[in-house]
């Protein structure tokens, strides 16, 4: 039911920012994990979808916290021209071993 769905939405949203805001507790590559997902599961595809996966992708590229984890339900969350199109504005790019490389940071970041 779609009015569910948005209020899960709201309820979800709303636990993520006050973890943002929080002094006491830190976001981990889970929280992004689980959030990525909720955003796939609980709002429509297209733009807006697309632009809320783009802004939480920088805040968990910011915070370092990308793993293979957060990448997948990226990618499973968006077409393949957006999903590409975010890991490249974020400076990473995906090549043939599905490892990732952060070319500003020169890092590797390997599933695990």
């Amino acid at each position: 039911d779609k009015t569910i769905k948005e209020k899960a939405f709201c309820i979800a949203l709303d636990a993520f920012r006050k973890l943002h805001l929080s002094s006491d507790v830190k976001p981990t590559s889970v929280t992004y994990t689980l959030f990525i997902k909720g955003i796939r599961k609980l709002t429509t595809a297209g733009d807006a979808r697309d632009v809320m996966l783009d802004k939480v992708f920088r805040f968990c590229s910011k915070k370092e916290l990308v793993n293979r984890h957060v990448i997948s339900q990226l990618k499973l969350s968006c077409s393949t021209e957006t999903f590409e199109s975010i890991l490249d504005q974020c400076g990473y790019s995906l090549d043939d071993d599905i490892r990732l490389q952060n070319i500003p940071n020169k890092r590797n970041l390997q599933r695990n």
